[in-house]
């Protein structure tokens, strides 16, 4: 078949999974993301909130639409602090402000939610949604299902300025998500608040989260090629994991030399990984430096 047809098939087919694109969602521009959510590594449940700051860029803001799977449950919903009526059905959320929203205006919303979050097979060969194997849990949000798992706008022309996702998770767990972690919160309930920030855009589907009784293996990488000192941290299934691997991960030290002989420092904060069960996924970290190409 020539190539040009299959390309063609190809954007047909991909562009079939968002064919119901709702027009109101291009009505506001996404600033902000906060996902506070509560999670367990023995299953799919999740339950929390969604928090966006947006500014309205067309037309006066009568009906948010952000787009959220039907499985689970809404349970209210506020626009700048203040509960709104809204109906769900048709993967998506039709939220109603006690006031319209002048252009030009930033807004807040809040959507509280929970149930059990549902995978399927994806059209990479990797499920998507919300994947519990092996007592992992983790999501895979490419291409189009953002939405199974939080309450998004699946835009890819709109990145969110920045989000920052709190994972709150027992004791014995770890979670890992976009961007630096910024600090680890003991709670009153004795289970603990991972709190992760990304300071730089970020498409919807870049959003993610894994959670395990991971086991942590950290240290600093010195390139000598360079005066440059990178934090590597990682998040292990487990010890027989870490003594299996330990050579293959202590190669990222001739790795890293490589590198910054051809190319000099390294252009982020640290580097790191979450080993997951399925569905590998890249995510990045701010930049310490403009890099100019």
């Amino acid at each position: 078949m020539n190539k040009w047809l299959l390309l063609l098939l190809s954007l047909i087919f991909h562009g079939s999974l968002h064919a119901q694109f709702n027009p109101l969602l291009n009505n506001y521009d996404v600033k902000f993301i906060k996902l506070e959510l509560e999670v367990t590594n023995t299953s799919g449940w999740i339950e929390g909130s969604c928090t966006m700051h947006a500014l309205v860029v067309d037309q006066p803001l009568d009906t948010l639409v952000v787009e959220l799977i039907d499985t689970l449950t809404v349970d209210s919903i506020k626009i700048n602090q203040q509960i709104c009526i809204f109906t769900h059905q048709n993967d998506e959320i039709l939220i109603v402000p006690n006031n319209s929203i002048d252009s030009g205006q930033m807004f807040s919303s809040q959507v509280f939610y929970h149930g059990l979050a549902i995978s399927q097979p994806g059209v990479h060969g990797s499920d998507v949604g919300v994947i519990n194997l092996s007592g992992i849990t983790s999501t895979n949000s490419e291409t189009y299902h953002s939405k199974m798992w939080w309450p998004c706008k699946q835009v890819i022309g709109d990145k969110a300025d920045s989000m920052y996702v709190f994972l709150t998770t027992d004791s014995t767990n770890k979670a890992g998500s976009i961007g630096m972690l910024s600090h680890v919160e003991q709670l009153p309930s004795g289970k603990l608040r991972y709190e992760w920030k990304a300071d730089f855009p970020v498409a919807y589907y870049l959003a993610f989260f894994t959670v395990s009784d991971y086991i942590e293996y950290s240290f600093y990488l010195h390139p000598s090629q360079t005066d440059d000192s990178i934090f590597l941290g990682m998040f292990l299934p487990d010890s027989n994991y870490f003594n299996t691997n330990l050579n293959k991960i202590d190669s990222i030290h001739g790795a890293m030399e490589m590198l910054a002989y051809y190319y000099g420092d390294y252009p982020f904060e640290r580097y790191g990984y979450c080993i997951v069960t399925d569905n590998p996924h890249e995510n990045i970290v701010r930049s310490k430096k403009i890099i100019k190409i």
